[in-house]
């Protein structure tokens, strides 16, 4: 868990209500401290484009641990196959 410091914290409140608190948490935190934003939701991810913060989702990170040899290709294939079997959409 991460604290919200002061200036995280009020523009987390500054954030539209339609996001959740998790998402407005993790939206300021990323925008404070210069870090990505991984979410598959699309309200936080165009609010953080809006707030020039960079964004992934969880098909981005499978990318990536593939990419950085975490997961190999079989790996992903199976990873993602079992994230569509239970319902993931994209």
């Amino acid at each position: 868990m991460v604290a919200l410091k002061e200036g995280e914290a009020a523009f987390a409140a500054s954030l539209p209500p339609r996001l959740g608190l998790g998402e407005r948490a993790c939206l300021a935190v990323a925008a404070h401290r210069r870090g990505l934003l991984a979410t598959d939701g699309l309200d936080a991810r165009e609010t953080a484009r809006t707030h020039r913060v960079p964004v992934t989702g969880t098909l981005g990170i499978l990318i990536l641990a593939w990419r950085q040899g975490i997961l190999d290709r079989l790996e992903a294939n199976e990873l993602l196959g079992a994230m569509i079997t239970l319902g993931y959409r994209s």
